[in-house]
């Protein structure tokens, strides 16, 4: 989508609200995967396994399961980030908010 021209813009509560529950939600979800990744490499290498404990620990650890887990966390928040900023739009009075959150919700990549 194309983002619209909106020029300056005074956010109300609502809004205000809803850009720190979007920035908390997108800190969580980094969180969240560089915890899946650290998680993994020190289920693997552990601190004072032996090698064939280490190689056991690769050879069960399953990736696949891993990596789909991993990739739709992304997926997840963009929902999430969508379905906030779609009550927000429902939620605030002023037209340029308005437009704002409608923008947000379809995806407008210039924000």
């Amino acid at each position: 989508m194309n983002c619209p021209d909106i020029g300056q813009i005074k956010f109300s509560q609502t809004s205000i609200s809803a850009i720190n529950d979007i920035r908390s939600r997108q800190l969580f979800s980094n969180t969240l995967l560089i915890t899946m990744g650290a998680g993994t490499v020190l289920t693997i290498f552990s601190l004072g396994s032996s090698l064939p404990e280490t190689s056991y620990s690769l050879y069960s650890t399953d990736f696949k399961s891993m990596s789909n887990a991993m990739s739709s966390v992304p997926t997840l928040t963009k929902q999430v980030i969508s379905d906030i900023a779609f009550r927000a739009q429902q939620d605030v009075k002023d037209y340029k908010e308005k437009k704002f959150w409608e923008a947000v919700y379809e995806g407008c990549s210039g924000l």
